[in-house]
């Protein structure tokens, strides 16, 4: 059984129980009202205010899933490292005009798919991939008489000098436990046998919050009807 949904059972059972005993004042209300000294007392209701529960359930350990998510990028911040750190890879202080808008174009287009591509392939391919994309343009704009093989070596060089470098900037924002998803043991014989690394004690708090029928008249005389909180 699912964590979510062996919750959500108990919550509707409770609230059964609060629609039972509802129709049971109904009963006391109408058999109050055909006795000649019962009709002039209080009709009895029950209330649920709060309701507390402490709930053992085993969850096996090797089903926790973890789900990152990520701080959204500043291309302008992160384009200008990833432009900084590309010309000191390639032992230069500066381009000439043309290749160097060639390359901050390269690196804007890029960045902007870096985040879809760090949700789809995760965070450690995707930089992986930017930076080879970026190290590639760097060495055929700022190195261009090398041989072929030269310029492969050279890439792969500043590629790993990129990646380790702008790792640091794409930053973890929190890293959640999907709890709803996972499959609980809640039999008593199960919960027995379990080690004791894998139970968990559940407090559950509701509290009861009522709604109820409105009939409301507007200037021209309409009826309509609202479920107004009590």
């Amino acid at each position: 059984m699912k964590l979510h949904d062996y919750i959500g059972g108990l919550v509707n059972s409770i609230q059964q129980a609060r629609v039972s005993a509802d129709l049971q004042a109904v009963r006391v209300a109408e058999d109050y009202a055909k006795h000649s000294l019962l009709e002039h007392f209080p009709v009895p209701r029950m209330r649920l205010k709060d309701v507390e529960m402490t709930i053992p359930v085993a969850i096996n350990p090797n089903q926790m899933q973890k789900s990152t998510n990520y701080e959204p990028i500043d291309n302008r911040e992160f384009n200008t490292l990833a432009y900084k750190e590309t010309l000191a890879s390639l032992g230069l202080k500066s381009l000439a005009r043309a290749p160097s808008q060639q390359l901050r174009q390269v690196i804007a287009e890029q960045t902007d798919e870096l985040e879809k591509a760090i949700l789809k392939d995760g965070q450690t391919q995707a930089i992986r991939n930017f930076a080879f994309k970026v190290a590639k343009i760097g060495v055929d704009l700022g190195e261009a008489n090398l041989t072929d093989a030269q310029k492969k070596e050279r890439t792969a060089q500043i590629s790993d000098r990129l990646n380790e470098q702008l790792r640091p900037a794409i930053k973890p924002i929190n890293t959640n436990t999907l709890l709803g998803e996972l499959d609980v043991a809640i039999e008593a014989d199960i919960l027995r046998e379990k080690p004791a690394d894998s139970l968990v004690n559940i407090k559950l708090v509701i509290q009861e919050e009522g709604v109820e029928w409105h009939r409301l008249e507007n200037e021209s005389g309409k009826l309509t009807h609202k479920l107004i909180p009590e």
